[in-house]
């Protein structure tokens, strides 16, 4: 590889389903959802940047040692909301059950802002900021959203909507992370001071409390990481912890870390951290890259908020032998 002026010449490398059946799901010791085959369609590709003593993802010019023909690749891939965010998604989702969100037309304090009805009737008007969840296995959903006032101070209500019924919601007491619907249950993250610094997490389900733990918050940082579901239990992530349906993953896979676990094409995805190097697993399975390390936790420039993800791929940089690696990996078409 030449010197650091020729960053951003690539280094591929595409691993479909057929190069790597050789592993198994059962040798990882990793997480698998039934009826999604292990790395079915899963792609790897890895870009060589620059030198770890010339930049890093801390410096405000790193993202430019990405090529344009890099970033355009898979710019509709990484573009692609999640459902929780998407309001496209959630009308459809919605309609099944007589429900909709239609668009404000014209300003508002908040805008885009939709009023959320059932059939021609508003339940609640201006809406904004709505995330969603629902579970498609009881046709059960709900969303939080905050409601513009527009009449003065409060200038906005918040609120949880439950099958289609409001109700009061405090969103920083769950570090704006709206409740799960698993197996129908509410299952909910509640955040609070503790003693000497610390915050209390607590998961409920139902009106059982079924994990308790505590941690510090990062500097222009949230005390936890994620909270979703993966269809089969709910998933807790902080401090370079993973807990699913109150299994810690670091002590059951014998890691040092476990992080940014989501769900990619219908199947977990997590990066953990053991003997020195970081991996990913897919449904399962250990893929073969590893990495000295993979950046996160940083507060500002190319390394705020790495890794990302959607429903179909992740990307993020991560650290290999003195180099700089631009990382995307996902199900793509």
């Amino acid at each position: 590889m030449g010197p650091a002026g020729t960053t951003g010449t690539r280094v591929a490398v595409l691993l479909l389903a057929a190069a790597l059946a050789a592993a198994s799901p059962a040798d990882a010791g990793g997480i698998q959802v039934a009826g999604v085959p292990a790395r079915a369609g899963f792609v790897v590709e890895e870009y060589r940047l620059v030198e770890c003593s010339v930049d890093s993802p801390t410096h405000v010019e790193f993202a430019r040692s990405v090529l344009d023909s890099v970033r355009t690749k898979r710019e509709a891939a990484r573009s692609n909301q999640p459902l929780f965010c998407d309001v496209d998604k959630i009308d459809r989702e919605l309609a099944p059950q007589g429900f909709c969100l239609r668009r404000v037309e014209g300003p508002t304090r908040s805008t885009p802002s939709y009023d959320f009805l059932k059939g021609d009737s508003v339940v609640l008007p201006l809406l904004s900021d709505i995330l969603f969840v629902n579970d498609p296995g009881t046709g059960r959903f709900l969303f939080t959203a905050t409601q513009d006032r527009q009449t003065g101070p409060p200038w906005c209500d918040y609120w949880l909507i439950l099958d289609g019924e409001p109700r009061p919601w405090v969103p920083w007491d769950h570090e704006y992370r709206p409740p799960l619907l698993l197996r129908g249950e509410l299952v909910t993250l509640d955040v609070e001071p503790a003693d000497s610094g610390r915050t209390r997490l607590t998961v409920s389900c139902g009106d059982s409390v079924a994990y308790r733990a505590f941690t510090r918050s990062e500097v222009c940082a949230g005390s936890v990481d994620g909270f979703l579901s993966d269809g089969r239990d709910w998933v807790l992530e902080y401090s370079d912890t993973v807990v699913r349906g109150g299994a810690d993953l670091v002590r059951r896979l014998g890691c040092d870390a476990v992080f940014h676990y989501r769900v990619i094409a219908g199947a977990p995805l997590y990066f953990f951290a053991r003997g020195g190097g970081v991996r990913m697993s897919y449904n399962g399975s250990e893929l073969p890259q590893v990495y000295d390390d993979v950046y996160r936790g940083g507060s500002c420039e190319a390394s705020c908020g790495n890794p990302q993800s959607n429903d179909d791929m992740v990307w993020f940089y991560a650290r290999r032998d003195g180099w700089w690696y631009y990382v995307e990996a996902g199900v793509f078409d």
